[in-house]
């Protein structure tokens, strides 16, 4: 097996992290090592893990803070002190983001729609053929908070793009072409007067899987709304729509959540 890059042994610790108790990187970082990169002594693995550690919680502390700037939920807490200890949040999710990953495409549809829907749009999902890549679209989303009421013509509109996946990582191509179909779409609505010349558009394409780095930054600069399976996940639980998720029905069976190393993929027609 080859050295493990910093990336595959941050990875690595988070998928170790079982509760919310905290626990010190090293420990967690020995641990996730020892149980991996086999064919090692203790003593070579104890040498690597003193050498990597510096790295590692880079690694992680920059993770954190791109999620916090990306508006994502971030599964894993770090402490900022210099010796540090790391844990695991938002545990609930996770029941919640398999299920997510089980059921028919367009039903992830639909669950975008009412999570958009639950925060004051008038949203819906598009047609299943012929829809040029955009899946849901949204009117009327209130931007300012809640204790100003704004006028209608004020808010501003979400044209989005979803995908039902297992852990495949997204490049940055899916959203260069969401983007384009975003263009035409936008477009579409001016004419039919759903929005006016000056309304906010915001582009929106979440997942059920993650996003290669490219692609978020492609996403920053762009200003496009991500967001990950983890993200929605949490958002969906924090809407009281839980419940709701978990009486859709499966459409595929899958093991746990895979390794956030290994490349799975499940598409179906409209994820």
């Amino acid at each position: 097996m080859a050295v493990p890059s910093t990336q595959v042994l941050a990875a690595w610790v988070k998928e170790s992290l079982t509760d919310e108790a905290w626990v010190p990187l090293s420990e967690a970082l020995m641990e996730a090592v020892s149980s991996r990169w086999t064919g090692k002594s203790h003593e070579e693995v104890a040498d690597f893990v003193e050498e990597k550690l510096p790295f590692v919680a880079e690694h992680l502390r920059d993770e954190a803070a791109c999620a916090a700037a990306d508006g994502a939920i971030c599964p894993f807490e770090i402490d900022p002190e210099e010796l540090e200890y790391v844990r695991r949040i938002e545990l609930a999710a996770d029941h919640l983001l398999q299920k997510l990953r089980r059921i028919c495409p367009f039903d992830f549809e639909e669950v975008c729609a009412r999570l958009l829907s639950e925060l004051g749009a008038d949203s819906k999902v598009t047609a299943r053929s012929g829809d040029g890549g955009i899946d849901f679209i949204a009117v009327g989303v209130d931007i300012l908070p809640a204790a100003i009421n704004s006028p209608m013509q004020c808010r501003a509109a979400v044209i989005g793009q979803a995908k039902r996946y297992t852990n495949r990582l997204i490049a940055e191509r899916a959203l260069r072409e969401f983007v384009g179909a975003s263009v035409l779409q936008r477009n579409n609505l001016r004419v039919q007067q759903r929005i006016s010349p000056l309304t906010p558009v915001l582009l929106a394409f979440w997942s059920t899987a993650n996003f290669e780095p490219n692609c978020k930054e492609f996403a920053r600069r762009s200003g496009v709304w991500l967001m990950d399976g983890h993200t929605i996940s949490s958002y969906l639980g924090k809407l009281g729509l839980t419940e709701w998720v978990m009486s859709l029905p499966d459409e595929v069976s899958i093991a746990p959540i895979p390794s956030t190393t290994t490349v799975q993929e499940i598409d179906g027609p409209g994820g």
